[in-house]
């Protein structure tokens, strides 16, 4: 099976990225190709800019800015999220969160919205 694994957490030696290697190691063992996806290293910005935000419901939706990211989420047969979940400036936590959606819901997932005639 083909996994993206996306890691989203800052730090190299975080706990968030060792789970995210020894998921890896462990699927790659088992005879699964795995794709990383390190939102930090390959530098992705999740706010939308205005651009972005006018064309929401545009047909087809111009996915130029992302395009790399949306062909390795539709090569993808399984998809598992590693990242840091709860916790505060003055009392790190050791939660992470290791999300696996079955691939009916990744697909349904990419589905474009449906355009509404209100823009907030």
């Amino acid at each position: 099976m083909r996994i993206l694994l996306v890691l989203a957490h800052p730090l190299e030696d975080s706990f968030a990225a060792a789970v995210a290697r020894t998921a890896r190691e462990a699927l790659e063992a088992a005879g699964h190709t795995v794709d990383l996806l390190d939102l930090y290293a390959e530098n992705f910005d999740p706010r939308l800019s205005k651009a972005e935000r006018s064309g929401y419901f545009d047909q087809p939706y111009d996915i130029s800015a992302v395009a790399d990211i949306v062909a390795r989420l539709k090569a993808a047969e399984g998809l598992i999220f590693a990242f840091r979940n709860g916790g505060s400036i003055s009392r790190p936590s050791s939660r992470v969160s290791l999300t696996v959606p079955s691939p009916p819901a990744l697909h349904s997932a990419m589905t474009p919205p449906a355009p509404v005639s209100c823009r907030s």
